[in-house]
């Protein structure tokens, strides 16, 4: 695997600038009723309003409990194509997409739906507002608003025709791990206050994360392997690190990293940028 170091200088100044503006997204949901609107709830807690299970060790829920709401979150990535659009995954922006537990409760008369879509962008204390999101339907791509435009620099999208050859050197730049990482990386001591007072509340952790200015992408530097239906490469990624963008050596994005294979580190996905020129451009018509 390569080294910032050992590439083009171009590169390493184009990482800087898209650190900026390479977003931790974070995404909860619910499930609702459909007929009567009432959310899946806990149906036990304990004393403290903490859902406790039953006899077999299950939690079980219905929509007359008196617990909390069962909220489902995800985390990943995603970048700033203008100033307020940010493209990631779809499966980021629905994370009940191909799900088949959520496509079983579905059938029974539930619907998904937002709890709370955040990004948080470096070194900035607030996160950004999302809104619902255009999905594609021919690739794991998906287009949110923010509330309020941000003063990011937009990413460089490398144009669509674009040659990528087994070989060239790239760069992801995403949040792998998530909320794990982000926590490792910080001052044990902060990192400890942190989850002393947010515990296991994902959004309380991305609070006081944001607040004390640490949440910050990662790098990682490989180089293309072959180039098919997607881009494949050996940059490492895992979970979380979804909808991070994938730079070239002239720090254009030339695809959305999305998918790897637990068994070969070797392979990691990226949808071509091609798919999201297109995209991009359908939703403009």
């Amino acid at each position: 695997m390569a080294r910032i170091e050992e590439g083009p200088p171009e590169l390493r100044a184009s990482i800087e600038s898209a650190r900026r503006s390479v977003a931790f997204v974070l995404v909860g949901y619910a499930l609702f009723e459909k007929a009567s609107g009432k959310p899946l709830r806990f149906d036990r807690v304990n004393v403290n309003g903490t859902p406790e299970p039953d006899e077999s060790g299950g939690y079980p829920t219905s929509i007359e409990g008196s617990g909390p709401v069962v909220t489902s979150y995800v985390t990943g990535s995603g970048f700033l194509v203008t100033p307020s659009r940010l493209v990631t995954n779809r499966h980021v922006v629905e994370p009940w997409w191909q799900d088949p537990s959520v496509e079983a409760a579905i059938e029974r008369g539930f619907e998904p739906r937002h709890t709370v879509m955040l990004a948080y962008f470096p070194n900035l204390r607030r996160p950004v507002e999302l809104r619902a999101a255009k999905r594609s339907d021919e690739a794991d791509v998906a287009v949110m608003e923010t509330g309020v435009p941000t003063n990011l620099s937009p990413l460089t999208l490398a144009p669509p025709e674009r040659i990528v050859r087994p070989g060239d050197l790239i760069a992801v730049v995403a949040y792998p791990a998530g909320l794990s990482v982000l926590l490792a990386k910080a001052d044990r001591a902060v990192a400890q206050r942190i989850m002393d007072g947010a515990g296991e509340d994902w959004p309380a952790l991305a609070r006081a994360l944001a607040d004390e200015r640490l949440i910050t992408p990662l790098v990682t530097v490989g180089h293309v392997g072959d180039v098919l239906n997607n881009v494949v490469y050996d940059a490492a990624t895992t979970e979380g690190s979804s909808g991070g963008p994938v730079l070239n050596a002239a720090g254009e994005v030339i695809a959305l990293n999305y998918a790897g294979m637990e068994q070969f580190a070797g392979a990691r996905f990226g949808i071509p940028v091609r798919f999201i020129h297109r995209f991009l451009e359908e939703q403009a018509r």
